[in-house]
Parts: structure tokens; C-alpha cells; sequence
């Protein structure tokens, strides 16, 4: 993120619509395993997501100063039937990470649902 955040002000230097109104812009991040395929016998924590919050408030206060408007982000929690049978529930994230969005949230932040169609084969074990 650090070389990203360096190009921030040519990408978002006061985006604006021709007319003068505030253009909005959606920042969503996906709250998953870091691993598309999960080894379903070695869950673990979710160690890019761990990463990102060591950084967003550096990101929400540079994109504030560019703006000069105030910065929310859309956290969108991924919950579904390979995350609860590999984390035990499908609500693993938002459990484990409950204090971390009750944070978020009250920095104005929104949470949302994101799930994956993907089915366990259990033929091929995968």
C-alpha cells in the first residue's frame, strides 16, 4: 500500500463532476482468507486483513487531506458455507474481528455481506 498511497494525490487530488458537485467515490474492502483455495485443516487468522488495518487510518487521514472531506470505507465480510466449514461458522470474521468493526463503525464506516458460490467437492478433496 505504501508505493499506492505515494500516487494518491494524481488519482484523487478533489475529484469533482464538471459542474462543481462533490463526485462521491466507494472504497470496499473484502474482509476474506488470504488464500483463494483454504486449507481447510489449517484455518488461521486472516493475516492481510490484519495488515490493511495497520494502514487504513494513514489512508482515511491522507484521502481527508486531499479531499477535504471526510473519509468512510465499506468493509464487505465474507460469510459463507466455506468459511464456516473451515472456521466453524460462517459469521468467523465478524466474531473474531468484532471489536475491530465496532471501531470501524463508529468512524463511520458501513459493513456488508460478501460470499463466494464456490462449493467444497468432496469427490476430488478440494
Amino acid at each position: 500500500m505504501g508505493a499506492d498511497a505515494a500516487r494518491l494525490p494524481s488519482l484523487f487530488g478533489r475529484p469533482q463532476a464538471r459542474d462543481a458537485r462533490p463526485l462521491p467515490v466507494v472504497v470496499a474492502w473484502d474482509v476474506e482468507p488470504d488464500d483463494r483455495l483454504v486449507d481447510r485443516r489449517t484455518p488461521g487468522p486472516w493475516i492481510a486483513f490484519e495488515e490493511t488495518l495497520l494502514r487504513v487510518e494513514a489512508l482515511r487521514e491522507r484521502l481527508e487531506s486531499l479531499t477535504g472531506a471526510p473519509v468512510s470505507f465499506s468493509w464487505l465480510l465474507r460469510m459463507d458455507p466455506q468459511i464456516e466449514d473451515t472456521w466453524g461458522s460462517p459469521s468467523w470474521a465478524a466474531d473474531r474481528y468484532a471489536s475491530v468493526f465496532a471501531e470501524l463503525t463508529a468512524r463511520g464506516d458501513e459493513l456488508g455481506l460478501h460470499t463466494h458460490t464456490w462449493r467444497w467437492d468432496a469427490a476430488a478433496a478440494i
